[in-house]
């Protein structure tokens, strides 16, 4: 499993609109973590989430497994499944999403975050 790194300077920007870090008092209704968004602005009820392109079959970058298809299209399936499911949870409860692919992380940082500013202050 690979871990998407943000660097220093990045988080402390996002720290600085409001990013909270420890969700679990907010969405401690989940019933697991992978279901809690990476990042979470509480006072602009706004949450991030970054999908691996493997895990969440980003449309780009995703290629199907060799071996064991069966049971790794069933599981990213349901991944996709869910990541629809929270999304539309979280939206009926009026909190704004926002979701990357990794590679966007990746690729383009910057650009990701002035898609995050210019969703952040969408008057909603």
């Amino acid at each position: 499993v690979k871990k998407i790194k943000i660097h220093r300077p990045t988080m402390t920007k996002m720290k600085s609109y409001g990013c909270t870090a420890n969700q679990s008092e907010i969405f401690g209704k989940f019933s697991h973590k992978r279901q809690k968004p990476d990042l979470f602005f509480s006072k602009k009820r706004f949450a991030i989430f970054i999908d691996g392109c493997f895990w969440h079959k980003c449309p780009r970058c995703y290629t199907e497994p060799k071996s064991s298809r069966d049971y790794w299209n069933a599981k990213i399936n349901k991944n996709v499944t869910r990541d629809l499911q929270i999304t539309l949870q979280l939206t009926n409860e009026n909190i704004r999403v926002l979701r990357f692919w990794e590679h966007e992380i990746e690729e383009n940082l910057e650009n990701c975050f002035i898609k995050f500013k210019s969703k952040y202050y969408e008057h909603k």
